[in-house]
């Protein structure tokens, strides 16, 4: 019988500096925190998924089986598959009660736990480099919600697919945070473009892509690798392998690796994701369009290297897009 009483607060730096993410369960969650547990709470699918992106430190979702949006079980799959994330699990019946459901999160955290003496490393200025991305993704939701999401689904795929490419794990964090901010110029288009329903006129369209060269200003302002490689990301990601893109007509390796790497995943969410205007199209039709072509996407637009990885793991992408479009 697992005892009620109250337990003594569990130093957090003795649990090293990862974090539970709790779906579901807030007074589990609030159980934890009293226990000196650093926790990320959700309350459905959709909201899991965005934490899971935004704390890179979640090593254990503790989630409801019932959760809305798309249950425990689907959310942890989804993890370890389309984010290739080393994730534990431990799954809540909704009927849980409290002290049980804390006791077997507890042994999750107590086996991650550093071992005697070994100290943890602090956040320092990456940690603070990955609050600042998180402030500038949070800018970019408030001038346009679907935007923002678009924005930390690309960084998802790209993390994937740099890995795909063989990068080692720092630089694929780097271009996964760099990623997410590659559209952050349309903040400054104005909302009659950004969101006009019919097609742009040619003044609309210049003004439309001006937003690689604002995202460029906005990111080169101050000087970090990550920011350097987001600035790179924000300018050339609209860049076609062919030389047909923009801004500048660049082809081939001209093309910084970064916006190559993005260009392919920026194009996959675009033909999935549904707007006023088009419908979105399901994973096989988005490949299809992609290495087949059709009426404007064709594969000369893409770095042959980077769409040969996108095939290996292009279920991750199917994954990662279900995942984050949950209600």
């Amino acid at each position: 019988m697992i005892a009620t009483g109250s337990a003594p607060a569990t130093n957090i730096q003795a649990l090293g500096n990862g974090t539970v993410l709790v779906a579901g369960h807030a007074d589990v969650a609030a159980a934890l925190r009293r226990r000196g547990v650093r926790v990320a709470e959700a309350t459905c699918f959709r909201g899991a998924a965005e934490s899971l992106w935004a704390d890179p430190a979640i090593s254990i979702i503790a989630a409801s089986a019932d959760l809305p949006g798309g249950g425990g079980g689907r959310l942890v799959d989804t993890a370890r598959s389309a984010l290739g994330r080393d994730i534990e699990a431990v799954l809540l019946s909704p009927s849980a009660v409290e002290p049980e459901a804390v006791f077997a999160v507890m042994k999750a955290v107590r086996r991650q736990a550093p071992p005697p003496g070994e100290e943890t490393p602090s956040a320092g200025t990456g940690g603070e480099v990955e609050k600042l991305f998180e402030c500038l993704a949070v800018a970019a939701e408030h001038k346009d919600n679907e935007t923002g999401r678009h924005n930390r689904r690309i960084g998802c795929y790209t993390g994937v697919l740099a890995k795909a490419l063989r990068w080692r794990p720092e630089q694929c964090r780097t271009i996964e945070l760099a990623a997410s901010l590659h559209d952050i110029g349309k903040i400054g288009i104005p909302d009659d473009i950004l969101f006009k329903r019919s097609p742009l006129t040619p003044d609309e369209r210049i003004r439309m892509e001006h937003h690689t060269i604002a995202g460029y200003q906005i990111l080169s302002a101050a000087s970090s690798p990550v920011l350097g490689c987001a600035a790179n990301i924000a300018r050339h990601h609209h860049e076609r392998w062919c030389g047909g893109g923009y801004p500048f007509g660049l082809r081939g390796a001209m093309i910084p690796i970064e916006a190559r790497i993005v260009a392919v995943c920026d194009v996959y969410d675009a033909l999935r994701s549904a707007r006023p205007y088009k419908s979105g199209l399901t994973h096989a039709e988005a490949l299809r369009a992609m290495l087949k072509g059709d009426e404007r996407t064709s594969a000369d637009h893409f770095d042959p290297d980077v769409l040969e990885a996108f095939q290996k793991v292009e279920p991750s992408f199917d994954g990662i897009f279900t995942m984050m479009m949950g209600d």
